[in-house]
């Protein structure tokens, strides 16, 4: 895993930290990926302290332009990638009745137009690669429906149809493909929410780090389709 290319977005807070600093504390190459400039700086630095150098590149997800500038700097600067891991993502909640159109498309842009403009236009340096690996961060929202969770829960079903079709895509290119759908996690996203007795039953965003970072681990002739990690105690 020493000096693999990875890249994480939504990398400046909750799982796609840890994600990021599992991977570093292995000596892995980070890029940071997020919008928020500050938090991706503080996580690039814990990243080189754990022992893999990491670099933080501020992302809007969204922005095509700005994906296809920042695969331009990695071919150039490094030549290949071995993980994609498309966390950022974002939440909202309302009943369909009350969704806007506003709130509707920028979460669907955000979680799942997102991974596949970032997927399609970094294939070719995952094709570089000797071990390829891409991650789908969805939620057990992926499979489950909650209510008032529409948008939401649109965006991840979507997004693991999109996860299960590039499994099946990239075989031929062995370019591994892993869902990763958590449960409730005791991330940042829980603040303010009033659940606070609740985290401690949750599970910890190192616990998916680990998790992944194992799931790529193993020899190229296995792949891990899907990792689902839920609370021990039950549903929260």
């Amino acid at each position: 895993m020493k000096d693999a290319v990875v890249l994480v977005t939504g990398a400046g807070r909750g799982i796609g930290r840890a994600i990021a600093l599992a991977f570093a504390a292995r000596g892995a190459r980070i890029l940071l990926c997020a919008r928020t400039a500050g938090e991706i700086r503080d996580a690039a630095a814990r990243c080189s302290e754990a022992g893999g150098p990491g670099l933080a590149l501020r992302l809007d997800v969204r922005e095509e332009g700005e994906i296809e500038a920042l695969a331009n700097r990695v071919g150039r600067e490094l030549g290949r990638l071995d993980v994609l891991v498309n966390n950022a993502g974002i939440y909202t909640s309302a009943p369909v009745a009350e969704t806007t159109s506003a709130a509707w498309r920028e979460t669907l842009e955000t979680n799942l137009t997102g991974p596949f403009l970032l997927t399609r236009t970094f294939l070719p340096l995952l094709r570089r690669s000797a071990k390829g690996h891409l991650f789908m961060v969805g939620s057990i929202a992926s499979r489950q429906a909650f209510a008032e969770c529409g948008a939401y829960c649109a965006s991840k079903f979507g997004l693991l149809g999109l996860t299960e079709v590039l499994r099946e895509e990239l075989r031929g290119d062995r370019i591994r493909v892993t869902s990763v759908l958590p449960g409730a996690t005791d991330t940042a996203a829980w603040d303010g929410k009033g659940s606070d007795a609740e985290r401690p039953r949750m599970v910890r965003a190192e616990e998916v780090a680990e998790a992944v970072v194992a799931a790529y681990a193993l020899p190229p002739s296995s792949s891990v389709d899907e990792i689902t990690l839920t609370p021990a105690a039950g549903p929260i």
